[in-house]
Formats: C-alpha cells, structure tokens, sequence
C-alpha cells in the first residue's frame, strides 16, 4: 500500500508539471489522490527527502525540477506570488524585479528575503 501511494503521488506531481504548474498544496494532493491525510503526508515526506519536493512554508510545497535540484528549490520568484496569496499577505519585491526584469540583473540581490 505505501508505494502505491508513492506511485500515485508521483504521477501527481507529473501531471502537475505537465500542466505546467510547479506548486501545490497537501490538501490539494489529498483531493487529487483521493488519499488519506496520512498516506499523502507520508508520500510527500519520502518526496522532499529525495529532493523531489521542497516546502517553503507548511502544507505549501514546490515541485523541484532536475534543473533546479542543485538548488533545493525553484528561484524565489516562482513561488513566492503564490506563497503570498495563499497567506493572504500583500508583499512586494521590487528590487528583486526590477533588476531581474529591467536588464540590470547584475545587481540584483543574491538572495530573496
């Protein structure tokens, strides 16, 4: 039974990426795989061990695509609109976008904080 739930939450996330889509949350994957709460919890900790999957903030998790596995994640900006809106939290990140976005990236920060 445990790796059925692997397998499934497995061709979940292929979809997801498939769609292009990178980003999900647990009770959507729940939805999804018509899983218990335990079962996908399980599947989705043996994924972020592998690598598979990160977790930048609780039951919010990106899909980490071999290109970006180095990394851990994918790049801040990917992810954070979506992080943001699911916390109902304004936020703004205009460095980061601006030199990303107006040819100066260069100087844009090394990191996103």
């Amino acid at each position: 039974m445990k790796s059925e739930s692997r397998v499934q939450l497995k061709g979940y996330l292929d979809r997801l990426m498939r769609s292009g889509r990178y980003l999900f949350t647990s009770q959507e994957a729940r939805e999804s795989l018509g899983a218990s709460p335990d079962a996908v919890k399980l599947a989705i900790n043996r994924l972020r061990r592998k690598g598979d999957i990160a977790s930048p903030a609780r039951g919010f998790y990106v899909i980490v695509p071999p290109e970006y596995r180095a990394l851990g994640c994918l790049p801040a900006d990917q992810f954070i609109p979506a992080l943001m809106e699911r916390a109902k939290t304004p936020y703004y990140a205009g460095l980061l976008s601006a030199a990303q976005y107006h040819g100066a990236a260069h100087h844009r920060p090394k990191s996103f904080r």
